[in-house]
């Protein structure tokens, strides 16, 4: 099973979904790093 979690840029409120195993989340729109909610 692949769990998924939601991550958002705390900068820009850009939401996306990633694996659990990625440690690192870029957003794509203003490349800040993404805080896991």
């Amino acid at each position: 099973m692949k769990s998924r979690l939601n991550y958002v840029c705390s900068y820009c409120a850009f939401e996306i979904f990633a694996s659990m195993n990625q440690i690192t989340v870029t957003c794509p729109q203003c490349d800040e790093s993404m805080q896991e909610i």
